[in-house]
């Protein structure tokens, strides 16, 4: 039996119910959420660590995972040198990189802790991050 949830938790869950007008079931992602909401993650990061999350379990299953920040997608794969990229994803484009880059700090809090054998945090981009989209890459995992 799973513990009772705090009740600073629970309003936290409660107000990401305002994500249900974006098309995010709610019931389906009950679980994702209350992690996220455990986490302490901006509201501003549910939607596209939700995004990365379905397709790292869907079509990328199996995959390693990075979260990246860059202005393109072609930008980013050409940071990661001999990393073998299945696909780079957008998962959101902010107005800044400051938005960028705490959307990628809490998708890798999410993925580090629930998808611990498939984040690669091994891999690390040659330059800093530059532009405000920020990408799931899918690799493959060596």
């Amino acid at each position: 039996m799973r513990p009772a949830p705090s009740l600073q938790m629970e309003k936290n869950i409660n107000n990401l119910n305002d994500f249900a007008e974006s098309g995010i079931d709610l019931v389906k992602h009950r679980e994702v959420l209350e992690a996220l909401s455990r986490l302490g993650v901006d509201p501003k990061s549910v939607k596209p660590t939700l995004a990365a999350r379905e397709m790292a379990v869907g079509k990328y299953e199996g995959a390693g995972i990075y979260i990246a920040v860059g202005s393109a997608a072609s930008q980013v794969v050409s940071t990661f040198g001999g990393t073998a990229i299945i696909s780079v994803e957008p998962m959101e484009h902010t107005s800044s990189l400051e938005d960028a880059l705490q959307i990628r700090a809490d998708a890798e809090r999410y993925f580090t802790r629930h998808f611990p054998g498939r984040y690669l945090n091994n891999v690390a981009p040659a330059s800093a991050p530059q532009g405000s989209t920020v990408f799931v890459v899918f690799a493959e995992r060596s």
